[in-house]
């Protein structure tokens, strides 16, 4: 589930052995364990970041582990979890664990479009704006995107227009 690197890291370095915490769990709390390494343990890209939290999310109201929208933070159940809480287990703040989130409300298409791209890398910003665009609107910048990835191009546009390309 999680740790795979250190144990790998473990062998490299020749060690016998290494500390594991081994339990049983149903593949939702496995998935929910894995997705919380990831988050915290590894440098994800915008778009990871945000597939990550929106499945992360999922499984928590599946399990009645999140948090509903309104409740009072200070009387809530102990064994759910708020938007607070699970921001301060990723180190970052509500405010940018929120902005994060949103760009998962990225099309899937357009989202495995833009993944690698320095378009989807460069700035949270630009992928929050086009997050809020229509699909024709989506769909584009992931076109240019992918075509000018390789080279030193860069996209602009502005609500209702085109998409342009600049060098």
């Amino acid at each position: 589930l999680a740790g795979h690197h250190r144990l790998e890291a473990a062998r490299q370095l020749g060690w016998d052995t290494i500390d594991a915490k081994i339990f049983d769990a149903d593949d939702l709390h496995k998935r929910l364990i894995e997705i919380s390494e990831n988050l915290v343990r590894n440098d994800l890209c915008y778009i990871g970041t945000a597939e990550h939290i929106v499945e992360r999310e999922n499984i928590l109201t599946a399990l009645g582990r999140r948090t509903k929208r309104g409740e009072n933070r200070y009387t809530k159940n102990p064994e759910t979890e708020s938007t607070e809480d699970l921001a301060r287990k990723m180190g970052t703040s509500s405010k940018m664990y929120r902005l994060q989130r949103q760009v998962g409300e990225l099309r899937p298409e357009v989202r495995n479009s833009l993944r690698g791209t320095d378009y989807g890398k460069r700035s949270l910003n630009d992928l929050l704006h086009l997050a809020k665009q229509d699909e024709k609107v989506q769909k584009k910048v992931s076109q240019l995107a992918k075509k000018t990835s390789r080279t030193n191009t860069t996209i602009s546009y502005r609500h209702g227009q085109d998409c342009d390309t600049h060098r």
